[in-house]
């Protein structure tokens, strides 16, 4: 069991009868969909950032509040499940058993919630929408990311390697106090910028770690006898990569430009 089912004991036997094995092949059979539901997501969103030129912003704070709290107790309860793992693993094993481990998720309570990681990437797609009916500004790296975190997880889930515990841990943590600010700002509570900042801050690291992982594993593999997936870390190399870029290039903008 998780720490998660000390939230809610109900996720026990979820958490115990979830077949691992059997998702891994759904997923193989469907991972290729992640195209079509991408493009679909493009075309919708910026269709309706198009109609909304001659409309005005709705007023969603309300269904905003419901969306993004929603959100921030799936990420912690997630994170709660995930950290236990990754924190034991490092501290047991060291960072070579979470880049050379081919079994994938070994402990089953993880495999739960790394499934349901994988496919809260299709739900997180809901707040573009949000952005655009309320005519908020839609930035590159906001959709870039959306598109890209939907293929790649869904691509690497039927190859599932212990080293996905930390991409889905972290960004678990990181989407608990990134929507639990949200979910504030959208009550209408006025917090202290420096938060957002460091939600910024966090992102960054998170993109620092998803580099270094990868590099890590692909490094591994050539030193040791260590299985890694070469074209998966090469396409997880890739997109963390300009993730980092893109959310330095967005601090600079935002905070030290902008300050200036």
């Amino acid at each position: 069991m998780s720490l998660a089912t000390v939230i809610l004991p109900s996720l026990a036997r979820v958490e115990e009868n979830f077949h691992f094995r059997r998702s891994q092949e759904w997923m193989d059979s469907w991972w290729i969909f992640s195209f079509p539901i991408g493009a679909l997501y493009l075309v919708s969103i910026f269709s309706v950032k198009s109609l909304m030129k001659s409309r005005k912003p709705y007023n969603l704070r309300r269904m905003l509040t419901m969306w993004n709290v929603g959100l921030a107790v799936f990420s912690f309860i997630g994170a709660m499940a995930c950290l236990p793992g990754l924190i034991g693993n490092l501290l047991s094993y060291g960072l070579e058993y979470g880049n050379c481990n081919i079994d994938g998720i070994t402990r089953q309570p993880l495999r739960l919630w790394m499934f349901l990681f994988i496919i809260s990437k299709v739900l997180e797609l809901g707040d573009t929408l949000f952005i655009v009916l309320r005519k908020s500004q839609l930035n590159f790296l906001h959709w870039y990311h959306h598109v890209t975190v939907l293929v790649y997880c869904w691509y690497a889930y039927p190859i599932l390697h212990e080293i996905g515990n930390w991409f889905g841990g972290l960004n678990y943590l990181i989407h608990t106090i990134m929507y639990s600010y949200y979910a504030f700002r959208s009550m209408g509570l006025r917090l202290p910028p420096s938060i957002a900042k460091l939600i910024t801050v966090l992102q960054i690291l998170q993109m620092f770690v998803g580099t270094f992982l990868n590099i890590m594993s692909l490094r591994k593999s050539e030193m040791f006898d260590c299985e890694v997936q070469h074209r998966l870390a090469y396409f997880g190399l890739g997109i963390y990569t300009t993730y980092m870029i893109l959310f330095l290039n967005y601090f600079f903008q935002r905070y030290v430009r902008k300050t200036k």
